[in-house]
């Protein structure tokens, strides 16, 4: 196959990435793939990566990954209550990043009414949605059960424990930049009259510190992962008194197998990418690497909505090119796309959070812009080391 046509063809694969993503993730991702294969032995390129993507460690994150959506649901009374008692401008940030802790979906819309209550009338529509969609995903730097790190480190093949101390610094400075400009100079406490559910705060905490001991003893980021979300999961019925039948019927309702073939076929791309001729290819161009650990994931974070999407393209044709990604270019590519995502129109998050206040989109998105351009730009700063 000549190479103006694998390059093409990679770049009709991306294509059917970008177009179908939006109706089936998974799908579009897999069938991409499948198509990329042809340009590295069709089937046997297919049958390695499969065999791959569905290995023990792939299969306990999947499934680590699905139970995650139903602790959201069992918990989001309790978590509600327990952070409207805290000062305004903690529980203006803790409560969209509590509920970011537990992935769904479009989840932002969770915390919608909590931030109403807290801010009321002194913040506008649009700074609402701003201020929602920024402490909601400004953990995901740091959080290991967050699909998009696990993806991340999975592709990049480095430890999830290295990737969040490198990422710690880009936390501490979101986190600033989101006081600075949605939560500077609110006053004021919250509702002292709430009860506060101390243990469904120690339940979403003890998910990920599980994952992280385990992952530190050596036991490894996927068995860490199962187990910590397992144990999390049991805790949470045990807690909320619901039985298997009520958890079979929210999982069934969430459509949670969607988030184990989304990561299932992120690694089989990444798998088959891995088998063919493309980075080579491209290599040859001599492509700066601010194109593609900054500008490139930024853009296509924006234009997709999607982080696992834009890192299934990045990271493997970044390795390919240059061989490894180390934690420093890992953190800068993930920040970027992150950046990127959060103010995207085809971010879920975002335009449910934008139709729950009522708010303008484009007024919105320009609430979020200046901050993330500034978190990306502080985040090149990486490819210094």
């Amino acid at each position: 196959m000549s190479d103006i046509f694998t390059l093409l063809l990679f770049v009709f694969t991306i294509a059917i990435m970008l177009i179908f993503a939006r109706k089936n993730l998974w799908l579009a991702v897999f069938v991409a793939g499948s198509l990329l294969a042809t340009s590295a032995n069709g089937i046997g390129t297919i049958a390695l990566a499969l065999s791959k993507a569905l290995s023990i460690g792939n299969i306990l994150v999947s499934l680590a990954l699905l139970q995650i959506p139903v602790m959201g649901k069992l918990l989001e009374r309790p978590l509600t209550t327990s952070i409207s008692r805290y000062d305004r401008r903690i529980g203006g940030a803790l409560g969209p990043a509590m509920f970011g802790l537990l992935s769904i979906p479009g989840g932002a819309v969770l915390s919608c009414p909590l931030v109403e209550s807290i801010i009321g009338e002194d913040r506008s529509a649009e700074e609402k949605v701003a201020l929602n969609i920024w402490f909601r995903h400004i953990l995901f730097l740091v959080y290991p059960l967050s699909t998009s790190l696990i993806v991340a480190v999975m592709l990049s093949q480095l430890n999830i424990v290295g990737a969040m101390i490198y990422m710690s610094p880009l936390l501490i400075v979101g986190l600033v930049i989101g006081y600075l400009y949605y939560l500077r100079g609110l006053r004021g406490k919250g509702s002292s009259g709430e009860k506060l559910h101390i243990g469904a705060l120690i339940i979403v905490i003890l998910a990920p510190t599980i994952q992280i001991v385990l992952d530190m003893l050596g036991v490894g980021m996927e068995v860490g992962a199962f187990i910590g979300v397992t144990i999390a999961m049991i805790l949470t019925m045990i807690y909320t008194s619901v039985g298997p039948r009520e958890v079979a019927l929210i999982a069934k309702r969430a459509k949670v197998w969607s988030f184990a073939l989304i990561y299932i076929s992120i690694m089989f791309y990444g798998y088959v990418f891995a088998q063919t001729p493309i980075s080579g290819i491209i290599s040859s161009f001599n492509p700066p690497r601010l194109l593609l650990a900054v500008i490139l994931p930024f853009l296509i974070g924006f234009a997709v909505g999607r982080i696992q999407l834009t890192l299934t393209i990045m990271i493997p044709l970044y390795i390919g090119l240059f061989g490894a990604m180390s934690y420093s270019v890992l953190a800068t590519m993930y920040t970027s796309t992150l950046a990127g995502y959060l103010m995207s129109p085809a971010h879920p998050c975002l335009v449910l959070t934008v139709e729950y206040f009522k708010a303008d989109l484009y007024s919105s998105i320009k609430k979020i812009l200046v901050p993330s351009v500034i978190l990306t730009l502080i985040s090149t700063t990486y490819l210094l080391l």
